[in-house]
């Protein structure tokens, strides 16, 4: 397959970019430009002015913000078929978050101006990805609402989350997330403890819905983790 090719079944892949028309696709693939980012690599930093915006074809990022005191928030782990860094063509403004590779990352850069080019010739580029956008800002939303909710609910959203990020389905219905992540690294992103991230871990395990499996956690019973975070996430957020 030529260079040409290779990008445009790239862009193929993104469900995003799917009702876009062949032309303009095939102009968004000329702009593409390949970006290899290994892992514990930063793509961009907050404050960042902005070059452009990213498809994550393989790998996986992290979406975080550090508070005055240095602590870091994980905001969003992203997975191949996700698109990074689209509010900042669309406003232009510095970047609101930093993105960093979990595992190595091959990316696809669109520059600001070739997106600027593009959106003028087809506004359904430009309505992709506000899109893209507002349903982020849905999430958003329930993030918000489920810092207030409890430790159970939130911890479970985390571990699906690295499920659907790192998940490697057995046979027999389990889910080993291939990603070793310590369990100060899980507090610092459900926003609790240490402490009580050990005591759910026990309870959890006493109930049979996880065991570890070369310091990986393979999960058991997923529609029970599915309805643990399920039970936190409110039916209606505007």
């Amino acid at each position: 397959m030529s260079s040409q090719g290779a990008t445009e079944a790239v862009v193929g892949r993104f469900p995003h970019f799917r009702a876009l028309g062949d032309e303009t696709r095939r102009q968004l693939a000329e702009a593409l430009s390949r970006v290899d980012l290994p892992s514990d690599g930063v793509l961009f930093r907050r404050g960042a002015a902005v070059d452009g915006c990213y498809l994550l074809e393989a790998g996986a990022l992290k979406v975080s913000i550090e508070d005055h005191a240095g602590r870091e928030s994980w905001l969003a782990i992203l997975g191949a078929g996700d698109m990074v860094g689209e509010l900042g063509v669309v406003d232009h403004q510095p970047r609101s978050a930093t993105v960093s590779a979990l595992t190595n990352c091959r990316l696809w850069r669109l520059p600001v101006r070739d997106f600027d080019r593009l959106r003028q010739r087809d506004a359904d580029l430009y309505f992709c990805v506000v899109q893209l956008i507002c349903e982020r800002l849905r999430i958003t939303n329930l993030q918000v609402c489920n810092q207030r909710l409890g430790l159970e609910g939130r911890l479970a959203q985390t571990m699906l989350k690295l499920a659907r990020a790192f998940g490697q389905p057995l046979d027999d219905g389990r889910v080993l997330v291939r990603y070793k992540i310590a369990q100060s690294r899980l507090a610092e992103i459900a926003g609790v403890s240490r402490e009580n991230v050990n005591r759910q871990f026990g309870a959890w395990r006493e109930a049979g819905l996880y065991e570890m499996i070369s310091r990986y956690y393979c999960l058991r019973a997923i529609p029970q983790w599915e309805r643990l975070a399920g039970d936190y996430i409110p039916t209606n957020t505007g």
